[in-house]
């Protein structure tokens, strides 16, 4: 696809990242606010240049998780034959931006439930490695600051959910 036959994003001020099976993703200029408020809060604490880094870190691995979802809606949708202009991240999460709804209320359910579906497969497949390696589960005391493989599996695995 050439750079003039691509479509300009549905959210202006957004910059494309990649495309997969004809939807582009788009990350908004606004997403530099979560990356500047982690950093910040990081910093205030005292945190040290690689603790924040890492905190940052686990964000892009949460908007990984964001994306999925994202393309849960969409790839159901593409299965209804209804196309997606695009998914654009925002800090606050993403948006898919679908042609039009399907006029049958069960293919526009399945759309809806796609998302947290895939955010569902990823939590169970996080509790899978955990008790596989004898992890306990317990509620991490503070998201942002796993330290160590298995805290990153077990945040990924509450995020989940809470997506």
């Amino acid at each position: 696809m050439s750079a003039a036959t691509v479509a300009a994003p549905t959210m202006r001020g957004s910059t494309a990242l990649f495309t997969f099976r004809g939807i582009r993703v788009y990350l908004h200029w606004s997403f530099l606010f979560l990356v500047a408020y982690v950093s910040y809060t990081g910093y205030s604490e005292g945190r040290d240049v690689t603790r924040i880094l890492a905190m940052n870190g686990m964000v892009l691995l949460v908007f990984v998780c964001v994306v999925l979802h994202e393309f849960g809606h969409a790839l159901m949708a593409q299965r209804y034959g209804i196309p997606t202009r695009d998914i654009t991240l925002l800090p606050i999460g993403g948006v898919a931006s679908l042609e039009r709804m399907p006029e049958e209320p069960i293919k526009e359910f399945w759309i809806t439930v796609a998302g947290p579906a895939v955010n569902l497969i990823i939590s169970a497949l996080a509790l899978i490695v955990l008790l596989l390696a004898g992890i306990p589960i317990t509620m991490p005391t503070d998201m942002m600051d796993a330290s160590s493989w298995s805290e990153v599996i077990l945040m990924l695995m509450f995020v989940n959910l809470w997506l």
